[in-house]
């Protein structure tokens, strides 16, 4: 085999090798199960554990509201629990969302989240880049399909200075490929009041955001239109139900497919090995473009 052959190889196995399509998994919130059915968090992670390999697991990323109880330690023990089983196997980020707060040293304080769930505890991963000082932001960055992407997580409501500091780490990483994660931003007709101002403050600025993953409220999805002329995929995960435990145990998996530029969703119960087929829970997106990122003027500016 000549150098020049060996070198042509080596080129169409790289190639292979970044076609290959992978999945996110979704976590919806799980207030209900951390109260009442830990088992079925659980049983998400093991299935999570168990599925990496066969199904190239790339990220978990969860919604908000892991507990519904904020103040109740029992239920951080619950979510902590289901969480340590994905623990140095498959790398996770988390949003805050509104019964994550726990009140405890002030409106929107975080003292057994940050107990449970301290930077130290993510920072073992490669991924992990940075939290900020109140653990309200974080981010995180993974490669997959031949690009870099970036997750950022924003809590419940985020106030005009966490905006501001998400903005600044986007415009960072304008190579990246963005996924903002936050608790409220989506309703059945659209963006809800926070939604928008996200979307206003941040969201459409950036030509590399190519996604927004949300919960809160039910489930749905729109595409809608940057200022760069990029599409922001938006969609909301949330089958919780306080009355039974079956609701509560589906999880969202997407799968992205760069060779067809493609991006299916799938909705899965663990526990029930049971998929929702309704139009709001299995979808698709065709001709998604996902090798070219678009970088952002640097003058898109920040928040305020």
């Amino acid at each position: 085999m000549t150098k020049r052959i060996a070198c042509l190889l080596v080129l169409v196995l790289v190639s292979q090798a970044q076609a290959e399509p992978y999945r996110l998994i979704v976590l919806p919130d799980t207030q209900y199960n951390s109260a009442q059915w830990p088992e079925q968090t659980t049983a998400m992670t093991e299935w999570i554990v168990k599925n990496q390999k066969a199904l190239n697991i790339k990220y978990v990323l969860h919604v908000g509201d892991m507990v519904d109880v904020a103040h109740d330690k029992q239920q951080w023990e619950n979510f902590d629990a289901s969480m340590k089983v994905v623990d140095g196997k498959v790398p996770y980020i988390l949003a805050l969302g509104n019964h994550d707060f726990d009140k405890i040293a002030g409106k929107r304080s975080t003292v057994l989240f940050d107990q449970y769930f301290p930077a130290e505890r993510f920072s073992k991963l490669p991924s992990f880049r940075s939290q900020e000082a109140d653990k309200a932001n974080s981010y995180r960055t993974f490669s997959a399909g031949g690009m870099k992407w970036l997750i950022v997580a924003m809590p419940f409501l985020p106030t005009d200075a966490e905006l501001e500091g998400a903005n600044r780490v986007v415009a960072d990483h304008a190579d990246h490929r963005v996924i903002v994660l936050t608790h409220s931003y989506l309703t059945h007709s659209g963006r809800d009041k926070s939604g928008q101002y996200i979307w206003e403050e941040l969201v459409r600025r950036h030509g590399n955001i190519a996604l927004v993953i949300c919960g809160h409220l039910s489930t749905v999805h729109f595409v809608s239109e940057g200022d760069q002329g990029n599409k922001v995929y938006e969609m909301l995960f949330d089958w919780q139900n306080d009355q039974a435990p079956e609701p509560n145990s589906y999880l969202a998996i997407l799968e992205f497919d760069p060779d067809a530029a493609k991006l299916s969703v799938k909705s899965y119960s663990p526990t029930l090995d049971k998929y929702l087929t309704d139009r709001r829970a299995q979808f698709e997106f065709q001709d998604v473009d996902f090798l070219k990122v678009k970088k952002t003027p640097t003058t898109a500016g920040s928040a305020r």
